[in-house]
């Protein structure tokens, strides 16, 4: 039969039921929304009371398990003081009671007795049973759309069967602690990633920064004073553009537009400054996200890469130079050979840019072993001046043993080298970097770079590249070497040939002349001796003296052509020039002085005297013409050693010999005149005024003589011939010091 219809009371008293389960649900619902994420946990147990007051339950259990294992993760408890024995929440709970996890996972709200349970549900009945609990509620908690557990009722002083009125107000508390309970773990897990964002950027060595909407600094990592020797603190509020380069911040701020409207990474490579005020490499790459409030912030991690955009520009520099350097060497097998002086000095400029230089020295051995004087060239940039030659003693024998020498500071230099350290001070020099050149494994010669207004260091592959350019120079300067020497042989050999037809000729004239001689002196001796004086004998006498005069000079003509061979005989040169001295005063003339600065213990030399007074006359006689207006004409003798390391320009062998040198003041010559000056027949004079033999003549006495002459004039300054002469033997009362 129907039961008892309600009257109004009862209708009242249910509505008053459910105006106070309301505000007590409001209230839950309140206080743990005012609660921070940290005390949620210890709220929800609390609140949990009110569940239990609002269900009428001794206990009450929000189980809450691992989607991924199904195992609890979470659970709240709470039970009145009356209740004891209350057992802990197994790991495994919703596997223990598969009926009602499989309601549960239905979205079924499960109410049952202890003996109303179904048989497929034993687990569940004998736990119940255990714990004399008589009536249970089970509500299903969700997150969003997913059931991940349930919340349990447990009565146990009454049965009871929960209204539909009451199941939807204990829903809405299940609803409510479920989203406490997810705003706990969302925090929680917040929480967690920023810590582990914090420690992460707290120890990382690379920068890691946070930039606001407005692109200034939000965080900076504690790497900023490693890096960069800033306080990050000191960063935050300011733009990010604060440390980036000048040159940089167009191209960055264009990437990170382009990456934040794009919603894509974004990477930058780009110059930061330090606090020292040098610039740093770093490459940053980033990328936006949004804070749960909504704010917009752009996070960016910078690896320092300083070294490897080094590595990359030493990398690009040795490729470009590798090309330029095989350019260059390409270059100069094109060059034709009266051309590469000039491409050598002009490839010296290439030389300085590529080792970052400011000046650059290119010495190279001459070909002649016995001729140490070498070649040299030089380049200096604009502002630089020209270094003075110097002896490096030291350097030379740390070249000669094949060592690089490289100075990233002059004072770097060894006390042994003290002189040469003091000599590159005096100059200006800051860095010095001197490379032994080898052609074929042998010494050629050596190129230095030098600078004077910064310190330079050169890393060993620059050296490398360096070395090979001066061997391309170096080989360069010896083809040079070598045509010069080849044009020279070539003149050789023509005035030689020259010489020798002129001296055949001239040997055939002299030799019938000689006979012609011989009959005029046959027959002019007898003749004096037989007539008495008078203007006869004198008349006679005149004949015999330029038949004599005659005779000499045709001693001079088969010398010349090699028909008369004259001894060599130790000679006193200072005695020949005083003794010729009145002649060769006379024929210069009273408007030429002549001075002799002889040299007081000058060894002899090998020779014939009559031949050195022809070669002091044929100078005179020279020197007059040239001097119309009058002048000075000096005769100057000197001792000279010739050695490898102190050679002269005659390409002579060492050893000791007689310096004779012939000067005048005269109008000199210009550089056409003086290449031929030798040649036989040669003669700026008009004609009849000059035979053009006289030169030639002191030409082949002197190479008789196993000597060497050379000429240096100018035009309006004058002429001066230098001869070398072998000596032949010490002076007396002097023995040689090289013996």
């Amino acid at each position: 039969m129907p039961g008892p219809v309600p009257g109004p009371h009862d209708a009242h008293a249910a509505l008053e039921r459910q105006l106070q389960a309301q505000q007590q649900i409001a209230r839950l619902a309140q206080t743990l929304l005012s609660l921070p994420a940290e005390e949620l946990d210890q709220g929800i147990r609390e609140q949990l009371a009110i569940a239990a007051e609002l269900a009428g339950v001794e206990r009450t259990r929000l189980v809450v398990a691992n989607p991924k294992t199904g195992r609890v993760a979470a659970a709240y408890d709470w039970w009145s003081e009356s209740e004891h024995d209350v057992p802990p929440i197994e790991a495994d709970f919703f596997q223990r009671f598969a009926w009602a996890s499989e309601q549960i996972k239905r979205g079924d709200i499960v109410q049952m007795g202890a003996d109303s349970l179904p048989h497929e549900a034993s687990a569940e009945r004998d736990r119940v049973r255990s714990q004399g609990v008589r009536s249970v509620l089970v509500i299903p908690v969700r997150f969003g759309k997913a059931i991940v557990g349930g919340h349990i009722f447990a009565s146990r002083s009454r049965e009871r069967i929960w209204s539909q009125q009451e199941i939807a107000n204990l829903r809405v508390v299940t609803e409510i602690l479920a989203s406490a309970i997810r705003r706990r773990r969302a925090e929680h897990a917040l929480r967690e990633r920023e810590q582990r964002f914090r420690a992460i950027a707290e120890h990382a060595t690379e920068l890691v920064s946070e930039f606001d909407s407005e692109a200034r600094y939000h965080y900076a990592s504690p790497s900023f004073a490693r890096h960069l020797g800033h306080d990050p603190a000191s960063l935050i509020g300011k733009p990010a553009s604060t440390l980036v380069h000048p040159d940089d911040v167009e191209k960055a701020t264009r990437d990170v537009a382009r990456g934040v409207a794009e919603g894509v990474e974004v990477r930058v490579t780009h110059r930061m400054r330090h606090r020292d005020g040098t610039w740093r490499w770093f490459e940053s790459s980033g990328g936006l996200y949004q804070t749960p409030n909504g704010s917009r912030r752009f996070v960016c991690i910078g690896r320092h890469v300083s070294e490897r955009v080094a590595m990359e520009e030493a990398m690009s520099r040795q490729l470009r130079a590798e090309q330029e350097i095989a350019a260059l060497s390409r270059r100069f097998l094109a060059v034709s050979a009266h051309e590469l002086d000039g491409a050598i000095r002009e490839a010296l400029a290439e030389a300085g840019a590529l080792a970052d230089a400011e000046r650059v020295l290119l010495y190279t051995l001459a070909l002649s072993p016995e001729d140490r004087r070498g070649f040299v060239y030089e380049w200096c940039a604009r502002g630089i001046e020209s270094g003075p030659g110097m002896r490096c003693p030291w350097s030379e024998t740390q070249l000669a043993q094949g060592r690089v020498l490289q100075f990233g500071s002059i004072e770097e230099i060894p006390d042994e080298a003290a002189a040469e350290r003091a000599n590159w001070r005096r100059q200006g020099t800051r860095s010095l970097l001197v490379i032994p050149v080898r052609l074929e494994r042998e010494l050629a010669g050596l190129i230095a770079f030098e600078t004077r207004t910064r310190p330079r260091r050169w890393t060993d592959s620059e050296v490398a590249l360096l070395g090979l350019v001066g061997e391309i120079l170096s080989s360069a300067s010896r083809r040079c070497q070598v045509d010069a020497a080849l044009r020279e042989s070539q003149a050789r050999l023509l005035h030689a040939q020259k010489l020798e037809a002129v001296g055949r000729l001239a040997g055939g004239v002299a030799h019938d002349f000689n006979n012609l001689l011989s009959v005029i002196l046959g027959f002019s001796r007898p003749l004096l001796r037989e007539l008495p004086d008078g203007p006869v004998r004198d008349d006679v006498r005149e004949i015999q003296a330029a038949a004599e005069r005659g005779a000499g000079l045709t001693r001079q003509l088969l010398t010349f052509g090699r028909r008369q061979e004259s001894p060599l005989q130790p000679v006193d040169l200072n005695a020949v020039l005083r003794g010729i001295a009145p002649l060769v005063a006379r024929l210069l003339g009273d408007d030429v002085e002549l001075a002799l600065d002889l040299a007081d213990g000058l060894a002899p030399v090998r020779g014939d005297a009559q031949q050195f007074e022809q070669i002091a006359i044929n100078l005179a006689v020279n020197a007059r013409d040239a001097m119309p207006d009058g002048g000075c004409f000096r005769f100057e003798t000197r001792e000279a050693q010739l050695t490898a390391d102190r050679p002269s320009r005659h390409r002579l062998a060492p050893g000791r010999y007689v310096r004779l040198c012939a000067s005048d003041t005269g109008v000199g010559m210009d550089e056409e005149t003086r290449a031929r000056i030798f040649e036989p027949f040669f003669t700026t004079k008009e004609p009849g005024k000059g035979t053009g033999l006289g030169l030639s003549i002191v030409y082949s006495v002197v190479e008789a003589a196993g000597g060497a002459i050379a000429v240096d004039a100018a035009p309006g300054k004058g002429t001066t011939f230098e001869m070398f002469l072998p000596e032949a033997s010490p002076p007396p009362g002097r023995a040689r010091s090289d013996a």
